[in-house]
């Protein structure tokens, strides 16, 4: 089917498919029109790529796209970048982005186009399930690397239940049954996360962007695949590329209708895929540390003090000043104090036992 990129519906373009004659004419006046939209698409392809965070409602995107643009500068700030971003190789890095739209134009749109004719997207959603599934290593360890044990768990309870009663991860039961969300981290993140700098942007070719560290951290994840340590290369070599080719055909098959409206975001391309692709990851980073604080103990408020023994008073006495009595541990709540010295009280202890909030008259940091 002859797609219209814009062009008159003269009588030369509908002769087209049938006289080879008229193809670079043709190729020529609707050059313009199609490089816009090539621009346009690859751009939303880039916002739309799938990240750690599950989509928002409309009414906080403006609110989401506000953090994601105060995390980048904050990153450029704490890089010491603040005339811009890094980027030293952009003239590879821009015949790079010409290259891979040629091939998302010329290869992969109309295999996604032919995928999504004779799949439901159901279908394309439980495939999309399936290949995240089976990234549970690179997950795991980048979230024990970034002693984040609770989300390791998680994710590896996810792999299990997912993996049997999920039908080998093309249903989702762990988050329908179980309430169980995955935390999809990646070497690249767990280097930033450690204050590794982002390093020079990159255009990869296929890959599409990336920067140096996100580029070693791409290496690392794979080096993580047991496969390639039990099968000889070119097999790994032929899977990992078939799971990269069937990735890439059906996360385009699941977007190809929301670029029907891509002239709204025809701009400059390089710099726009660069924001998109720097702000994404940004944005990632503040939620690993947003995370880390969230999840850190609060600070302790009370203690639980204990009356010290004394020649004479073996078991202490209530006379000694309470600024003396011995500290026996730090609690958030006064409830968790009260806890301790009933527990330290049913056990026999004869001494006498007392919490105190820390900072009142009575307590003194010695």
């Amino acid at each position: 089917m002859f797609v219209n990129y814009g062009c008159p519906r003269n009588s030369a373009i509908e002769r087209w498919r049938y006289d080879l004659s008229h193809l670079h004419k043709i190729a020529m006046d609707c050059w313009p029109t199609m490089f816009r939209k090539m621009k346009a698409l690859l751009v939303c392809l880039v916002l739309l790529m799938p990240v750690s965070a599950v989509a928002q409602d409309g009414d906080t995107q403006d609110g989401e796209d506000s953090v994601r643009n105060q995390a980048l500068q904050e990153d450029l700030l704490k890089s010491g970048n603040n005339g811009g971003y890094s980027d030293p190789f952009a003239p590879v890095n821009e015949r790079m982005l010409k290259f891979n739209l040629k091939l998302d134009d010329y290869v992969l749109r109309p295999v996604a186009t032919g995928y999504a004719s004779i799949t439901s997207e159901p279908v394309r959603a439980g495939v999309g399930r399936f290949l995240d599934n089976i990234k549970v290593i690179p997950y795991v360890a980048n979230n024990l690397f970034q002693l984040r044990f609770a989300e390791a768990g998680s994710d590896l309870a996810r792999f299990g239940i997912n993996s049997t009663l999920g039908l080998a991860g093309f249903f989702d039961p762990a988050a329908a049954w179980f309430g169980l969300r995955d935390y999809p981290d990646d070497f690249g993140l767990t280097l930033r996360y450690y204050g590794v700098p982002a390093g020079p942007y990159l255009m990869l070719p296929v890959m599409g962007p990336s920067t140096v560290t996100d580029l070693v951290g791409t290496v690392a994840d794979n080096a993580m695949n047991p496969v390639g340590y039990l099968v000889p290369w070119y097999i790994d070599f032929a899977a990992t590329v078939g799971r990269r080719a069937v990735d890439a055909v059906n996360y385009r098959a699941q977007h190809l209708d929301q670029f029907e409206e891509a002239d709204l975001y025809a701009v400059d391309l390089y710099g726009a895929v660069q924001d998109a692709y720097l702000q994404r990851r940004a944005y990632q980073l503040k939620e690993l540390q947003r995370a880390e604080v969230a999840s850190s103990p609060p600070p302790p408020q009370w203690i639980l003090i204990r009356a010290p023994s004394l020649p004479g008073y073996p078991s202490g006495s209530l006379e000694t000043p309470q600024n003396e009595w011995l500290r026996l541990g730090s609690f958030g709540t006064a409830r968790d104090c009260d806890n301790e010295l009933e527990k330290r009280q049913s056990v026999g202890d004869p001494n006498p036992l007392d919490c105190l909030r820390i900072g009142s008259p009575e307590y003194a940091d010695d």
